[in-house]
């Protein structure tokens, strides 16, 4: 898959680059196409113009996610499940279910959809934590033991091809203690 990117070869996040991430495929920039025009041996180095992601700093989640597919692993959000709850400015829902798709995670229409059989992880994906605020955050932990995340956590782990921890992602209200009660580790509570 071809991006346009800058010299530092980093990708801005549209749903063509993040499909690509989440598919594992090789992600290049445009540049690697015009230097083949220059040099036709440049076809078989596709891997010196692979891209890195913009908002991370450069993080080398395409890379990551790449390889992760050639060695034959799992996908990175196996054993996922979440509900994506209201709108998500800037993302159409039946993309967002696809990219969640890609990475192996499965999405659920509502809260009673979830499996709550062990070795699955359920999120709660909103726009905004802050908007949906701490009531409704603390009800879902504490009641339904299901964290409540930003939409940034899935395109910030899929960037990095990281799972990223909760708490970056959530209301400076919910504490680690309460996510590892509501059965919440590794690296989502790091």
């Amino acid at each position: 898959m071809i991006v346009s990117t800058g010299e530092g070869l980093e990708a801005q996040r549209t749903l063509k680059y993040l499909q690509g991430v989440a598919s594992g495929v090789m992600v290049v920039s445009h540049l690697w196409a015009e230097a083949c025009m220059v040099d036709k041996y440049n076809v078989a180095r596709a891997d010196n113009w692979e891209v890195i992601d913009e908002e991370l700093g450069g993080a080398n989640g395409p890379w990551r996610a790449r390889k992760r597919k050639e060695e034959g692993r799992e996908p990175l959000l196996a054993g996922f499940e979440v509900l994506i709850e209201g709108e998500l400015e800037g993302l159409n829902r039946s993309k967002v279910v696809d990219l969640l798709r890609r990475t192996g995670a499965r999405a659920v229409p509502d809260k009673n959809a979830f499996s709550y059989t062990s070795g699955v992880t359920r999120l709660v994906m909103v726009d905004s934590t802050a908007n949906v605020g701490a009531k409704v955050v603390g009800k879902l932990l504490r009641s339904y033991r299901l964290a409540t995340v930003d939409k940034d956590w899935l395109l910030d782990t899929l960037g990095g091809h990281c799972v990223r921890p909760i708490l970056h992602y959530t209301l400076d209200t919910v504490q680690r203690k309460e996510l590892i009660r509501a059965g919440y580790s590794g690296p989502l509570v790091e």
